[in-house]
């Protein structure tokens, strides 16, 4: 597991931890942050498509909406694919809001698919990226 996804795994049990005896779901998590990543987002952007994934499909990558939008992110079809870069790229081309489906001014709707995710960056540093040619120190 990548330092980014350890960090993206914390925050999304800290904020919404599943109950116990929910593995379908802790295995979701993991295997959404390692989805996000592997795409190119900062950890702003990363934290909030985590943020995204919990309060659009309650961390399930098989989710299914009325409209037809699929994925953890609810992507709407057509897309290229329904995983985190997709979600990422509309997320930077569209904005937030377009993302979110507001056809007016949003800032409740937004706010709430960004706060959680700003206020955990504030206050956690997430791990700094590792530099070509370096090896991480490994405990005997």
């Amino acid at each position: 597991m990548s330092a980014m996804t350890a960090y993206l795994v914390t925050f999304a049990l800290s904020v919404w931890p599943p109950r116990p005896t929910d593995v379908h779901r802790l295995r979701e998590i993991v295997a959404i942050a390692a989805d996000v990543a592997s795409t190119d987002a900062t950890p702003e952007e990363a934290l909030t498509l985590i943020n995204i994934a919990a309060l659009e499909s309650g961390f399930e990558r098989t989710a299914r909406g009325k409209l037809g939008e699929r994925g953890a992110w609810q992507v709407m079809p057509p897309a290229v694919s329904y995983a985190a870069d997709e979600a990422l790229r509309r997320v930077r081309v569209q904005g937030m809001q377009s993302f979110c489906g507001c056809v007016r001014p949003c800032p409740k709707t937004v706010a709430h698919r960004t706060d959680k995710a700003i206020l955990w960056r504030l206050a956690f540093d997430p791990p700094a990226p590792r530099r070509a040619g370096t090896l991480l120190a490994v405990a005997p």
